[in-house]
């Protein structure tokens, strides 16, 4: 017994064996834990992807029901050129914001929505006067939402004082989600 015990004190490390199996476990652990690590990171930034998609589409869609709901009256895109022509993937329709300036005087704001190049963009025109915008106006742009894919389903009908907004979001040209919302027209419209 005595022996024994002499001959392991004597060996105070690690054979080879023992080395090479310990470093492949520890290595199969931290390959797991890397993998692990990667797919959660890569499904959550997909997730938060998706969130902002459909987060960008509810916004654009009440940011323009709102607009649609605070008219003064609603006139088809056909009856003004200069939008009709320069945005011709609009939604079919301007609303006009009748309000007094700062110096008291009345002012006319004509705005229409039109997609471009993966957003809902918002055109808006001023004017001192009621004539509707032309080429020599300036405009101002505002973007409203990204990710948007479609605007196919939108349409417009003057005769029943109905608009239906169809916004379609998504990334890739791949629609994730179509948000729908059929607003009826409780203002003048001008034919």
């Amino acid at each position: 017994m005595y022996i024994l015990k002499y001959r392991y004190l004597n060996y105070k490390g690690f054979s080879l064996i023992e080395l090479i199996i310990s470093l492949s476990i520890i290595s199969m652990v931290i390959s797991t834990l890397y993998s692990l690590l990667f797919f959660s990171m890569n499904s959550s930034l997909a997730g938060e992807m998706y969130d902002d998609i459909l987060l960008n589409g509810r916004y654009g869609l009440e940011y323009i029901k709102d607009e649609i709901k605070r008219a003064d009256r609603i006139v088809p895109v056909s009856k003004i050129k200069v939008i009709d022509n320069s945005h011709p993937d609009n939604l079919g329709f301007v609303i006009v914001q009748e309000y007094i300036n700062s110096n008291g005087r009345m002012e006319y704001k004509y705005i229409s929505y039109y997609l471009g190049d993966k957003n809902i963009n918002r055109v808006a025109y001023t004017k001192d006067n009621n004539s509707y915008p032309n080429k020599v106006d300036n405009a101002g742009y505002n973007f409203i939402c990204d990710y948007v894919v479609s605007i196919d389903g939108t349409s417009v009908d003057f005769d029943k004082g109905i608009i239906n907004l169809d916004i379609g979001v998504g990334a890739d040209n791949k629609v994730y989600h179509n948000y729908k919302s059929c607003i009826s027209i409780r203002c003048p419209i001008d034919y």
